[in-house]
C-alpha cells in the first residue's frame, strides 16, 4: 500500500511540474527585444521640447494638471432641462427667502430645499459665516448658491459637473 501511495504522489508531483512548465513555455517571451512587463517611468517635463530619455513616457505636467481640473466643469443643460431648472430656481428662492433670519442654519436650508422636492441636498456653513448649498433637480441639473451675511441670497442653476453631482469642489 505504501509503494502505491508513494507512486501516486510521485506521479502527481511530476504532472504538476509538467503543467507549470507548459504554462510558461512559449507564452513568455524572454528575449531582449520583448516588451517589458516592468512599469514604465513617467518623465515630467515643462516646455515645448520633449527630452529623449530611454524607458520614459514623456508627460507634460502643466497640461496634465489643467486636464485634471476638468472634473468640476459644469455641463450645459439642454433647453428643456433649463426650463425645469428655472422653475425649480423660483421655488427654491421663495423657500429660502421665507427662512431668512437673516441667515438660516445649514440644516434649515437643507430642510427648506428638500421640502420643495429637491434631492441630494447639501448645505454647509453657519449663521455667522453664511451657508453654501447645492441640490439636484431630478435628472435635469442643479441649483446652488449661498446665503451670506454681506450679500444675502445668491442662487443659480447649472448642469451636473463632469465628475457627477452638483458641487464642484475647488482644489480637490
Amino acid at each position: 500500500m505504501r509503494a502505491t501511495t508513494f507512486g501516486i504522489t510521485i506521479a502527481m508531483l511530476t504532472g504538476v511540474t509538467a503543467l507549470v512548465g507548459c504554462a510558461t513555455s512559449g507564452f513568455i517571451d524572454t528575449s531582449a527585444d520583448a516588451p517589458s512587463s516592468a512599469p514604465t517611468a513617467g518623465c515630467v517635463y515643462s516646455g515645448t521640447e520633449e527630452i529623449d530619455v530611454p524607458g520614459c513616457v514623456m508627460i507634460d505636467g502643466e497640461q496634465s494638471m489643467q486636464h485634471n481640473e476638468t472634473y468640476g466643469d459644469r455641463k450645459i443643460p439642454s433647453p428643456a432641462d433649463q426650463v425645469i431648472l428655472d422653475q425649480a430656481l423660483l421655488t427654491a428662492e421663495a423657500a429660502l427667502r421665507a427662512i431668512t433670519e437673516p441667515i438660516p442654519t445649514a440644516d434649515q436650508v437643507k430642510d427648506a430645499l428638500a421640502a420643495e422636492g429637491l434631492t441630494s441636498v447639501e448645505a454647509v456653513g453657519s449663521a455667522t459665516i453664511g451657508v453654501g448649498f447645492w441640490a439636484q433637480v431630478e435628472m435635469n441639473g442643479c441649483i446652488f448658491g449661498e446665503i451670506a451675511p454681506e450679500t444675502g441670497l445668491a442662487i443659480e442653476t447649472g448642469g451636473f459637473i463632469a465628475d457627477g453631482g452638483c458641487h464642484a469642489l475647488s482644489g480637490h
